[in-house]
């Protein structure tokens, strides 16, 4: 989570300030979490937290945040974000409003004109395991959708030798928090208990985001199919292939530990360790003091 990115901010002010924290949409699943985390965080303070219906731009500059958290929709956070930036605000917005680098992209996947496609380009896509420095002096980070984030761990390493002739497929399952808070049929118990079903397939928002990640463009055959879980917690489960240029095993292996080692959050498991799945430790993508601070209970990933 791009929360880590809170200990930077604060390095670059007094080492021993707060960062000071206004959060929109703390009432959803993903805000909640959010507050969750910053409340046990060593270098934030949360000044301000309102829903997504109820916050006004004023009302969250009258708190002084260095930086505000939107956990609002697409639309929303498209619209709030540059007034904010215009105010001075730095912002860390957790829809895909910012995601994508391609203005034309959101009528198409998001179903709105961008109405400031010109911020799409400084925006930095807030993986950050991927990132080299530029958190921590962006004005505007995208925090990366979750099956985006479980995709390019895996395959971001391969980009440049994966063969391009062969399809990429990835089949990704979630649980039904990722839907957010909705009263629809498809999400009620009866539905969901028992039950596991694909969904999306071929207009899910986070392709164009795998894509642009991988750099396919719109040659590459991409099979995503992403599925829902009958669980609560939004924890992103993938398997995904991709053929890869003849190489020798090890220098694929050699690219894949080179590019952990220079990641300070990325866990990793050695080849036929079995894993826990029915569990995640919350905060665990925090490093560092901070994030053993934010070390919780076992009780899932959102």
């Amino acid at each position: 989570m791009t929360a880590i990115q809170l200990d930077g901010l604060a390095a670059a002010k007094d080492q021993t300030a707060k960062t000071r924290v206004a959060i929109a949409g703390a009432t959803g699943y993903s805000g909640a979490e959010l507050v969750r985390l910053l409340s046990r965080h060593a270098h934030a303070e949360i000044v301000g937290a309102y829903s997504s219906e109820s916050f006004s731009i004023d009302a969250l500059v009258e708190t002084k945040p260095d930086v505000a958290f939107l956990a609002t929709p697409n639309e929303v956070s498209a619209d709030v974000a540059p007034q904010l930036l215009d105010l001075g605000v730095k912002v860390i917005d957790l829809s895909g409003a910012f995601r994508l680098g391609e203005p034309s992209h959101y009528p198409s996947w998001y179903g709105f004109e961008h109405p400031r496609p010109q911020l799409l380009a400084e925006a930095v896509y807030g993986l950050t395991e991927l990132c080299n420095g530029e958190l921590s002096k962006a004005r505007l980070v995208a925090n990366p959708g979750c099956y985006p984030t479980s995709v390019l761990l895996a395959l971001r390493p391969l980009t440049y030798h994966i063969d391009r002739t062969q399809p990429v497929i990835i089949d990704a399952k979630s649980g039904v928090s990722g839907a957010g808070k909705k009263a629809d049929v498809a999400y009620s118990f009866t539905e969901l208990f028992g039950n596991f079903k694909a969904y999306g397939i071929g207009k899910h928002k986070h392709e164009p985001e795998i894509r642009q990640g991988l750099h396919l463009g719109e040659r590459t055959a991409l099979v995503f199919v992403p599925h829902l879980l009958p669980s609560e917690h939004h924890r992103s489960r993938r398997r995904a292939s991709a053929g890869v240029e003849r190489r020798p095993r090890g220098d694929l292996r050699r690219r894949i530990r080179k590019r952990a080692a220079r990641t300070r959050a990325a866990g990793r498991t050695n080849a036929g360790a079995e894993e826990r799945r029915e569990h995640a430790v919350r905060g665990d993508r925090i490093p560092g003091p901070a994030g053993r601070q934010a070390r919780g209970h076992r009780v899932g990933d959102r």
